[in-house]
Protein backbone atom coordinates (compact mmCIF):
# COMPACT_ATOMS: atom_id res chain seq x y z
CA UNK A 1 0.00 0.00 0.00
CA UNK A 2 1.30 3.24 -0.73
CA UNK A 3 2.03 5.93 2.28
CA UNK A 4 0.21 8.59 2.84
CA UNK A 5 1.49 12.12 3.53
CA UNK A 6 0.00 14.12 5.91
CA UNK A 7 0.46 18.30 5.35
CA UNK A 8 0.34 19.68 8.75
CA UNK A 9 -0.40 23.63 9.03
CA UNK A 10 0.59 25.88 12.06
CA UNK A 11 -1.63 27.62 13.37
CA UNK A 12 -1.14 31.05 11.93
CA UNK A 13 -1.02 29.27 8.71
CA UNK A 14 -4.17 27.52 9.32
CA UNK A 15 -5.71 31.41 10.58
CA UNK A 16 -4.38 32.96 6.88
CA UNK A 17 -5.94 30.03 5.23
CA UNK A 18 -9.14 30.32 6.82
CA UNK A 19 -9.26 33.94 6.44
CA UNK A 20 -8.33 33.68 2.44
CA UNK A 21 -11.30 31.07 2.24
CA UNK A 22 -13.86 33.14 4.04
CA UNK A 23 -12.92 36.16 1.85
CA UNK A 24 -13.28 34.93 -1.38
CA UNK A 25 -16.46 33.26 0.01
CA UNK A 26 -17.65 36.86 0.82
CA UNK A 27 -16.46 38.07 -2.22
CA UNK A 28 -18.48 35.21 -4.94
CA UNK A 29 -21.57 35.77 -2.65
CA UNK A 30 -21.62 39.60 -2.88
CA UNK A 31 -20.81 38.89 -6.78
CA UNK A 32 -23.66 36.60 -7.19
CA UNK A 33 -26.12 38.79 -5.71
CA UNK A 34 -25.35 41.69 -7.76
CA UNK A 35 -25.54 39.66 -10.65
CA UNK A 36 -29.26 38.06 -9.63
CA UNK A 37 -30.27 41.94 -8.84
CA UNK A 38 -28.78 43.30 -12.65
CA UNK A 39 -30.43 40.42 -13.82
CA UNK A 40 -33.55 40.74 -12.02
CA UNK A 41 -34.07 44.27 -13.39
CA UNK A 42 -33.07 43.37 -17.08
CA UNK A 43 -35.84 40.37 -17.50
CA UNK A 44 -38.50 42.76 -15.90
CA UNK A 45 -38.19 45.53 -18.29
CA UNK A 46 -37.96 42.73 -20.87
CA UNK A 47 -41.33 41.31 -20.00
CA UNK A 48 -40.41 38.95 -18.53
CA UNK A 49 -40.64 37.36 -14.34
CA UNK A 50 -37.62 38.43 -12.34
CA UNK A 51 -37.46 35.26 -10.47
CA UNK A 52 -36.19 33.63 -13.46
CA UNK A 53 -33.22 35.31 -12.62
CA UNK A 54 -33.13 33.25 -9.74
CA UNK A 55 -32.12 30.11 -11.91
CA UNK A 56 -28.22 29.18 -13.01
CA UNK A 57 -28.60 28.46 -16.59
CA UNK A 58 -32.44 29.52 -16.99
CA UNK A 59 -31.87 32.88 -16.67
CA UNK A 60 -29.28 32.77 -19.34
CA UNK A 61 -31.49 31.26 -21.76
CA UNK A 62 -34.13 33.52 -21.01
CA UNK A 63 -31.65 36.24 -21.86
CA UNK A 64 -30.56 34.61 -25.13
CA UNK A 65 -34.13 34.09 -26.04
CA UNK A 66 -34.81 37.45 -24.98
CA UNK A 67 -31.99 38.71 -27.78
CA UNK A 68 -33.49 35.85 -30.05
CA UNK A 69 -29.89 33.88 -30.43
CA UNK A 70 -31.65 30.41 -28.59
CA UNK A 71 -29.61 28.76 -30.81
CA UNK A 72 -26.41 30.40 -29.85
CA UNK A 73 -27.40 29.54 -25.99
CA UNK A 74 -27.02 25.40 -27.28
CA UNK A 75 -23.88 26.10 -29.01
CA UNK A 76 -22.13 28.12 -26.15
CA UNK A 77 -23.25 25.78 -23.34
Amino acid sequence: MPETTTITLTESEAALFSNMLASFLLFALVFYILTVIASWKILTKAGEKGWKALIPIYNVYVLYKIVKMQKWFWITL
